[in-house]
């Protein structure tokens, strides 16, 4: 069920359920599972770092973008 839910999390990129299933991670009683849920987890790890790139991104045009507008309105002055 937790592999399952996992799987689900990271198709639909639903960080909070990631971030749950990451914290609440279960003992597994079959090497299959545990293989499984380790590659589960690199795609997660990926995903986390793809979307935190993307947001450090974003955050610096942001950050670029006010600076022009702050120059533009002390120009105008």
């Amino acid at each position: 069920m937790w592999i399952n839910n996992l799987k689900i999390a990271l198709a639909t990129n639903d960080i909070e359920k990631l971030d749950n299933l990451i914290t609440t991670l279960p003992e597994f009683e079959k090497l299959e599972d545990m293989e499984e849920a380790f590659h589960l987890l690199n795609q997660a790890r990926s995903l986390l770092e793809t979307l935190r790139d993307n947001t450090l991104k974003e955050m610096n045009k942001t950050k670029k973008n006010i600076n022009f507008i702050k120059s533009g309105i002390t120009f105008h002055r």
